[in-house]
């Protein structure tokens, strides 16, 4: 294929877009329609008109661009989350009486897996890079320590309490998805049957999901009653129900204190923090930003009210259309996850920024966006079962299905994306730092574990405080290496 023009005579247009994909070296045998397509790509892109070079002080901000609209497709993300895809959730968790850890396990951590699988599915058959395997394994622990960190720091409730049952089985299977992770790409290639085997996982964790209520009841472990579950969902995000007792559990700030916490346990309750106050340049500046920004996402607001049906817009939730509002704004935060990782992809080239410290970081976090928005969301409402449920099934199913989906299609149905391997066709696996990823993923499932056990199976602040340092500091050692060993090498 033609070579694309020098950058310096490219258009502002092709400045801003992402390069064309490339096939990774490792990569013998390339599937025929994404070898069409990145041909395509690359005849158009060279077919451009070279246009004068950029006055230098538009050239030397233009590379900036990339960050501001990763910014701006956290922003709409979050949008889609509080405004459409939440509420589509909570109508479907209504409408067939499901309870907050079934829900947040099952259909918000699948909605919200759709941007991690979209983005393992592009840099398999697509890019043919590892990308999405360091996409990823940078979610995974950004989700376990960042996600539930955050959803401590802004619950109404002090420390906030874990339903035990939930929580052990959600834990245990995502520690025995970390190691299943780490023994398939042990030896840096995927097999038929292991992609296979984590499909088939995925299909055990939603059956235990489904049948655990039915099991503990069957043991005679007590469960809350429907009305103190509806009776903790306040109208306003911080209004306060007053305390009462039923079958298993009790409301204390709004929030449902799980089956199986001591009755003479207390909790702190909490009000909304303040923002910066008014008249002051601090709030007079966050009042400007926040306006910008309002006025920045004008357009996806209108695109998105054509598109999506808004399920608070129904008096009643149960005849909403959830299902439909789902699948449509699951598939509006794919595409926003996939403009991310574009952009992050700028990003590297620009800033020379090695690609697995990308995927580590900003396509991590880019992916795992939906799931701390929503997550914060239901835990602001007191609903912390479903935003903790939400952190670990989502991490289960980033392994079962994310990763597990896209490697069983590239082995059985579209072998092109694979290549020939000693017992038949494999996926090789070379992205840098996942070793490390995944030995933090299951030391840091354990510890955690340890600590809400000790703690009567609750976190509080200081917990979440050092979760989130934890996850400032797996960055560093895992991204200060790669980093290093990029500039020995250049």
């Amino acid at each position: 294929s033609a070579p694309l023009p020098s950058l310096a005579h490219a258009s502002a247009l092709r400045r801003v877009l992402p390069a064309p994909a490339r096939a990774a070296p490792r990569c013998t045998a390339t599937a025929p329609a994404a070898d069409a397509l990145s041909s395509a790509a690359t005849t158009v892109a060279a077919s451009l008109p070279d246009l004068p070079p950029l006055p230098a002080p538009l050239a030397a901000i233009l590379p900036w661009f990339s960050w501001v609209l990763i910014i701006w497709l956290f922003a709409a993300q979050a949008r889609i989350c509080d405004e459409y895809f939440v509420p589509a959730i909570d109508s479907c968790a209504k409408r067939f009486k499901i309870p907050d850890d079934v829900a947040g396990a099952t259909l918000m951590a699948f909605g919200c897996n759709g941007p991690e699988m979209f983005v393992n599915g592009i840099a398999l058959f697509v890019t043919h890079s590892d990308v999405g395997v360091g996409t990823v394994v940078g979610s995974e622990v950004f989700n376990l320590l960042c996600i539930i960190g955050g959803s401590v720091l802004v619950c109404p409730i002090e420390p906030l309490p874990l339903d035990r049952y939930t929580f052990s089985r959600d834990a245990g299977f995502y520690a025995v998805a970390a190691v299943l992770l780490g023994l398939v790409v042990r030896d840096g290639e995927v097999s038929r049957l292991e992609s296979l085997g984590l499909v088939a996982m995925a299909g055990v964790y939603a059956a235990t999901v489904a049948v655990s209520a039915r099991v503990l009841e069957g043991w005679g472990i007590p469960k809350c009653a429907p009305s103190i579950q509806a009776a903790a969902v306040a109208p306003s995000d911080l209004e306060r129900v007053p305390a009462g007792e039923a079958e298993g559990c009790r409301v204390e700030c709004g929030v449902v204190i799980p089956a199986g916490v001591p009755s003479d346990r207390t909790f702190k309750c909490l009000q909304a923090q303040a923002g910066p106050e008014e008249g002051t340049l601090a709030g007079a500046v966050a009042g400007l930003a926040s306006k910008a920004l309002e006025a920045s996402l004008a357009p996806i607001d209108a695109a998105l009210e054509l598109t999506v049906p808004n399920c608070r817009a129904f008096k009643d939730p149960t005849s909403a259309p959830w299902l439909r509002a789902f699948i449509l704004s699951m598939a509006w935060l794919a595409a926003c996850s996939y403009l991310v990782c574009a952009a992050a992809d700028r990003i590297s080239e620009d800033f020379h920024i090695p690609p697995a410290i990308i995927g580590l970081t900003i396509a991590a976090v880019g992916t795992s966006f939906a799931n701390l928005v929503s997550s914060l969301i239901e835990s602001r409402k007191g609903r912390t079962s479903m935003a903790v449920a939400n952190a670990l099934g989502s991490n289960v199913q980033n392994i079962f299905l994310a990763l597990g989906v896209p490697w069983a299609l590239g082995l059985t149905v579209l072998p092109g994306a694979s290549v020939p391997g000693a017992g038949g066709p494999v996926i090789p696996i070379g992205a840098e730092g996942i070793a490390e990823g995944v030995a933090c993923m299951v030391g840091s499932v354990v510890l955690l574990a340890a600590i809400a056990a000790s703690n009567g199976f609750a976190i509080n602040r200081t917990v979440a405080r050092g979760a989130i340092a934890a996850y400032g500091t797996y960055l560093l050692a895992t991204c200060l290496p790669l980093a290093l060993g990029s500039g020995a090498a250049a």
